[in-house]
C-alpha cells in the first residue's frame, strides 16, 4: 500500500514529460516492486529454547511436552497494566487460571493442579509447608521471560505435580544501558493512587557483565467497574502495601574461547500492608460484593512477603566433551499472615476466650545444590544426547504465632538426594526422549505440644525416609509449516502439607 502513491506519480508524469523520463520511472517502479517482493519474502524464525528441566539451552519443537515462553515483549505490557506476577500467566499461558492478583496466589493452578515456581531455577515455595505465597517474590522489572512446562514433572524436584513456572531474570545486553522507571497509578478515589520508581542498569564488555535493578512500589486501593473498593484477601492483599526490590548479578567468562562462566546473583524483595482498611463482607443473596473500609485491621503487625536468596553459577561448555552446570544456592522466605481472633488462636492463660488476637509466621530456609552434565553425540551417534545430574536440598520450615511467640507448626528439616539420568535422540524430524529420576529423601520433625484448641497434647517428633522413582519418555515429531505432534508419560512428586 505504501507503493501505490509513487506509481500514480509516475503515471502522471509519464503523460507529461518525455518517453525518456517514462522509461526512467518505470525502471524505478520495478526497482520498487523488487523491493516490495523481497520484503514479502518469508522470514525465517529464531529458535526457541528454554532451559528449564534440561539446565542448558533445548529447543521447543525437541522437547515432547507442552511448553509456553513468554517472551519479554509479553512481559513489558502487562507490566504496562499491571505490578502482579501472575497476570502475565493468566493472558498468555494456556491452562493457567485466573489471576488473583493479591499477596495470596490460593485458587491459581495451571490445568487444575498447582505448580512448582522457581525464580531463576530455585524454588520460590517450601514442600513442607504451602502458604500460597509463591507467587509475589520478585519485581517483575527484573523479569526477562518466563517458561512453562505443563503436566506433571520431576527435572526439577519435588512440588512440580501440577507443572513448572520458571521466572527468568534480565540478561545484560552489549555496551551500558540505564533505565529510570517512575509510573503513576490512580482510578477514581484518591485512596486508588499509587506510584513506583525504579532504576535498571546493565553493563556488558567484553567477558564481563552486570545487572543491578532496584525499585520501590507503593499500591492504593483497587476499585471495580462500578466504583466500589474490592476487598481484601483473607490470607494477604496486595492492596493498600508497599514493596521494595534489590536485585544484583554479575558475570564474567573466561577460559580458552569464554567456554567457561562464573555468575553470582543476589535478590531481596520485601513487600509489606500498610494496615489502613479492613475488609467488609458481601452479601451474595443480595448480591453486594466484599468491599473494604478505613480502619485499623486486629492486631499490631501487618502482613508480608519477605524473600531473599543468592546463587552463585559455575558453566564449563567444554568438560569431557559436554557442558557441566553446577549452581548453589541459598534461600531464605518469611511470610506473615493477618491477625484474627478465631477459636484456634485463643488460650485462657493468655487472655478471656473470644479476645486473644494472633497472626501466623511461616519461615523457611532452604540451601541446596545443582548438577547437570550434558552430552551431545553420545557415542559418535548423531543426535543422540544425554544428560545426567545430581540435586541436594535442605529445608527447613515452622509456622508461629508472631503476638503471642507461641509454636503452632514445629519445625521440620527435611533433606533430598536426587541423581537422574535423561536420553534423546534426534532421528529426522522425530526426536525421542526417556529418563528417571531417584529420590531419596528424609523428613525430621521436632517434638512439641499443640496450643490449647488442640488440647495442649505432647507430639512426639520422628524421622520418615522415603524412595521413589520418576520416570519419563516421550516422542515429538515435528510437521512442516512449523507444527509438531507429541506424546509423553512423566510423574511428578509432592509431599502433603505436613505442617
Amino acid at each position: 500500500m505504501k507503493h501505490r502513491p509513487v506509481r500514480y506519480v509516475a503515471l502522471l508524469l509519464a503523460v507529461a514529460v518525455s518517453a525518456h523520463v517514462q522509461a526512467q520511472q518505470n525502471a524505478e517502479t520495478a526497482e520498487t516492486a523488487d523491493e516490495t517482493a523481497r520484503r514479502l519474502d518469508t522470514v525465517q524464525l529464531e529458535t526457541i529454547t528454554v532451559t528449564t528441566g534440561s539446565r542448558s539451552a533445548k529447543a521447543v519443537d525437541k522437547i515432547p511436552g507442552a511448553v509456553t515462553v513468554v517472551s519479554p515483549a509479553e512481559v513489558q505490557h502487562t507490566l504496562s497494566l499491571t505490578e502482579d506476577a501472575t497476570a502475565v500467566l493468566a493472558r498468555t499461558v494456556p491452562g493457567y487460571s485466573e489471576s488473583s492478583q493479591q499477596m495470596s496466589n490460593s485458587g491459581e493452578t495451571l490445568r487444575g493442579r498447582t505448580a512448582l515456581r522457581l525464580f531463576d531455577g530455585i524454588p520460590q515455595t517450601s514442600p513442607l509447608r504451602e502458604g500460597n505465597r509463591s507467587g509475589t517474590f520478585t519485581d517483575m522489572g527484573v523479569i526477562g521471560r518466563i517458561e512453562v512446562i505443563n503436566g506433571p514433572s520431576a527435572s526439577e524436584g519435588i512440588g512440580a505435580s501440577g507443572g513448572i513456572i520458571n521466572y527468568i531474570s534480565k540478561t545484560p545486553e552489549e555496551g551500558t544501558h540505564t533505565q529510570v522507571v517512575s509510573r503513576y497509578m490512580t482510578q477514581s478515589g484518591e485512596d486508588s493512587e499509587g506510584w513506583k520508581l525504579g532504576v535498571n542498569f546493565g553493563h556488558k564488555q567484553d567477558r564481563f557483565d552486570v545487572l543491578v535493578s532496584a525499585a520501590f512500589l507503593d499500591r492504593g486501593m483497587p476499585y471495580d467497574g462500578n466504583g466500589r473498593r474490592i476487598g481484601l484477601r483473607g490470607s494477604g492483599t496486595l492492596a493498600d502495601s508497599e514493596s521494595n526490590n534489590l536485585f544484583l548479578k554479575g558475570g564474567i567468562n573466561f577460559g580458552e574461547d569464554g567456554s567457561q562462566r562464573l555468575q553470582a546473583s543476589l535478590s531481596r524483595f520485601k513487600v509489606e500492608g500498610k494496615g489502613n482498611y479492613v475488609g467488609v463482607n458481601g452479601n451474595r443473596a443480595l448480591g453486594i460484593t466484599n468491599t473494604a473500609v478505613r480502619g485499623r485491621p486486629l492486631g499490631g503487625k501487618t502482613e508480608f512477603n519477605d524473600f531473599e536468596q543468592a546463587v552463585l553459577s559455575y558453566i564449563n561448555q567444554d568438560l569431557g566433551g559436554g557442558t557441566l552446570t553446577l549452581d548453589a544456592y541459598k534461600a531464605d522466605q518469611a511470610m506473615r499472615y493477618p491477625a484474627e481472633n478465631t477459636t484456634d488462636k485463643q488460650d485462657p492463660l493468655l487472655a478471656p476466650l473470644g479476645t486473644l488476637v494472633d497472626q501466623s509466621e511461616i519461615h523457611s530456609r532452604k540451601q541446596g545444590t545443582r548438577g547437570s552434565w550434558t552430552r551431545q553425540n553420545l557415542f559418535a551417534i548423531d543426535g543422540l544426547e544425554m544428560r545426567a545430574g545430581l540435586d541436594v536440598v535442605q529445608d527447613e520450615s515452622e509456622q508461629s504465632l508472631a503476638l503471642t511467640g507461641r509454636l503452632w507448626v514445629p519445625p521440620m528439616l527435611y533433606k533430598s538426594t536426587a541423581p537422574y539420568l535423561q536420553l534423546s535422540w534426534d532421528i529426522g524430524p522425530v526426536t525421542l526422549s526417556g529418563g528417571v529420576r531417584r529420590e531419596d529423601g528424609e523428613l525430621s520433625v521436632d517434638s512439641y505440644t499443640t496450643t490449647w484448641f488442640r488440647n495442649r497434647v505432647f507430639v512426639e517428633g520422628g524421622k520418615l525416609d522415603y524412595q521413589a522413582n520418576l520416570p519419563n519418555f516421550g516422542a515429538i515429531l515435528r510437521l512442516p509449516a512449523d507444527w509438531s505432534v507429541f506424546a509423553s508419560y512423566g510423574k511428578g512428586f509432592s509431599l502433603p502439607n505436613i505442617g
